[in-house]
């Protein structure tokens, strides 16, 4: 008996040796092990699998063709050799982008003229265009309001034309799209936006029309796989189109906050992202990083081809919801914080609060400008240049504008920037003045001020390419001793533009700073934007 047990005792401390010995071992097999089972797995259920979708000799119809987005795919699609139709309502419109699309790529595109709430017209503009091999629906519409201040004619005609148009341009090309024989593989893509991933202040009816493309999108992949079409779902962020100028005049001010720290992007660059997916038979379509991190927070059920991106999509679910959360968070408290500082805005008493209180969230401390400041004369003897073609210089004699003359007086609001030709500052600052213009008129601004380290000429030059100088006065400091007066130069070298300035604004009445706000960095654009002075006049 002695014997037995002493047998079995050994034998379990042989184990636990053994054991002991190889544990490290076998951690180290089993740690690549997991994720590698997961990549298997995935290689194995992972459908549709990927595919290539020509452009080259195929018909291409895009409605909302005749600007913005549409335009820019249309402008791409003739480029890469497609045939191409662009359908939307105005005439006019069509006619105009027909001929800029001719001059730009030598392609005579087909133009046709149909409401997409109108089923009837639709399906009569598809049937002559012919047999579609790529569909781009892209028409859209929006309204930025709280939902109670919609109207159910607006909600409805958000929803009309954004998510039953889009039934509608499909329901109408799909039986000439499933009937192709031996022209390979075509596509459906539906424009939808960030908007149609997560739900933003003031975006109820645009969102819920958004939204519902996703789920369009996901049945109709599962009824059309089997002809050899595939669904792309574009998700662009804030775009700089004629549409977007329209809705930044119009949108709630807590939006307007809310949306300042966000940036916006090119239609070209949009439609050079969203060709590419289509190209690749990509189910969704991200337009930028943050987009990218949306899509990975907001994937669900949705298709996908890459069973690589399916496993970052299945390791990074977790930590993407905790990201989530966190924004979520923050835009609550936005939403709180510019709500409570709108309804102090109107109260003279407690005005300067609400400013400080804007100040100390959205802004960074700075030293020689602030409130009570007197601009002109912390900058002693300091003149601007106002812009001007070289000739206009000759014929004025290189005459410099006073200070005094630009703010004695009069409400001014100004905004410094690094400098004319770089990105954030072509297509974010100056935009943001420019589609605000009115509000600043109707709240009594005498002038609204661009001034940037640069020459008069230059800084002229790009006025006009922005199409600017009618709504905003530009002026150049071109010896930066305006902005280095103020504290506010700032040496940008390693970015190979030398002595510049920071990005700010500023509301200025008789020559007195009321309001002021200076970015982190001079690549932000989170606080000098033309919402946030707005809300300080």
């Amino acid at each position: 008996m002695m014997t037995t047990e002493f047998h079995i005792a050994e034998l379990v401390t042989r184990s636990k040796v053994s054991m002991a010995a190889i544990s490290p071992f076998f951690l180290l097999f089993l740690i690549p092990l997991v994720p590698l089972s997961i990549l298997a797995i995935l290689a194995i259920i992972v459908r549709p699998r990927p595919i290539r979708i020509p452009i080259k000799s195929r018909h291409v119809f895009i409605t909302g063709g005749s600007s913005g987005i549409g335009l820019a795919l249309a402008h791409r699609a003739a480029s890469e050799g497609g045939r191409v139709s662009i359908l939307a309502r105005s005439t006019g419109k069509l006619e105009e982008a027909k001929e800029s699309i001719k001059l730009a790529t030598g392609v005579e595109v087909a133009t046709f003229s149909a409401d997409v709430r109108d089923y009837e017209a639709v399906s009569k503009a598809i049937d002559e265009s012919g047999p579609i091999d790529v569909l781009i629906v892209n028409q859209g519409v929006f309204t930025a309001k709280e939902l109670e201040k919609h109207s159910p004619e607006d909600v409805k005609f958000t929803i009309d034309v954004n998510l039953v148009g889009s039934f509608n341009v499909i329901k109408a090309a799909l039986p000439a799209m499933k009937a192709r024989k031996g022209r390979g593989p075509a596509s459906i893509s539906l424009v939808s936006s960030q908007a149609g991933q997560v739900g933003i202040y003031g975006y109820a009816a645009y969102s819920a029309s958004k939204f519902g493309l996703q789920g369009l999108a996901q049945s109709l992949q599962q009824e059309v796989i089997a002809d050899d079409i595939h669904v792309t779902l574009i998700f662009p962020p804030d775009t700089n189109t004629p549409g977007f100028e329209e809705e930044q005049k119009s949108r709630p001010e807590v939006t307007a906050i809310i949306a300042a720290s966000s940036g916006t992007m090119e239609t070209e660059k949009v439609a050079r992202k969203a060709m590419d997916g289509i190209k690749e038979g990509k189910f969704t379509v991200s337009c930028n990083f943050e987009g990218f991190l949306l899509s990975l927070a907001t994937t669900g059920m949705s298709p996908q081809r890459s069973f690589w991106l399916a496993f970052l999509e299945v390791i990074a679910a977790g930590p993407i919801r905790l990201v989530a959360l966190f924004f979520q968070w923050d835009w609550d408290l936005e939403a709180v914080m510019a709500m409570s500082i709108l309804k102090l805005r109107n109260s003279p008493a407690l005005r300067s609060a609400a400013n400080s209180v804007r100040i100390g969230v959205l802004s960074r401390a700075f030293s020689k400008l602030s409130e009570g400041t007197d601009i002109t004369s912390a900058a002693p003897g300091v003149s601007l240049q106002k812009a001007r073609s070289w000739d206009e210089g000759v014929s004025s004699k290189f005459s410099t504008t006073p200070l005094t003359d630009i703010f004695k007086g009069k409400k001014v609001v100004i905004f410094g920037l690094p400098g004319a030709y770089t990105g954030v500052c072509s297509q974010q600052h100056v935009p943001s003045y420019k589609s605000h213009i009115d509000k600043f008129k109707a709240k009594g601004i005498d002038s609204v001020i661009c001034v940037s380290v640069n020459d008069p000429f230059a800084i002229n030059g790009w006025a006009e390419k922005l199409g600017a100088k009618d709504a905003i006065e530009f002026y150049g400091d071109f010896d930066g001793k305006f902005h280095k007066s103020l504290g506010l130069d700032k040496d940008l070298s390693a970015a190979l533009l030398g002595p510049r300035s920071e990005r700010w604004s500023a509301y200025v009445e008789d020559g007195k700073v009321k309001a002021v706000n200076v970015e982190e960095a001079p690549s932000d654009f989170k606080v000098s934007g033309a919402e946030v002075i707005l809300g300080q006049i």
